[in-house]
């Protein structure tokens, strides 16, 4: 959390960037979302910060770090839950874009882990 929040400063504070992106992995084990937010919400200084999930933000990694296994029909049963906090906590969905100036940026996340 340190060095997380650490970054977002120096990024909005010492660099300032114009907007921040992170590609994957906000949490481990699809757990930690209100951290995360947190974290945003304090060092991130109104700075856009644009992301999208990796592996760890899906319930099936939860699940491979406990011993569980879900198969492929399993994890889709989860994707609504994922979807909803993603957007929850992130502002954003699993499947979006953007624009800044004449630029255009597709951001497109994990729903599932080893699962396809």
């Amino acid at each position: 959390d340190e060095k997380f929040a650490n970054a977002l400063t120096l990024l909005t504070q010492r660099e300032k960037v114009s907007f921040i992106t992170i590609a994957g992995d906000l949490t481990d084990s699809c757990t930690q979302w209100e951290t995360y937010q947190s974290i945003i919400n304090r060092y991130a200084n109104s700075t856009p910060v644009y992301t999208i999930t990796g592996n760890h933000d899906t319930p099936f990694w939860r699940g491979y770090t406990t011993g569980e296994h879900y198969n492929n029909e399993d994890i889709t049963e989860y994707t609504p839950a994922i979807k909803n906090l993603v957007e929850t906590y992130s502002g954003h969905s699993l499947y979006y874009s953007f624009a800044r100036g004449n630029d255009v940026f597709i951001m497109m996340g994990v729903q599932s882990n080893y699962g396809g």
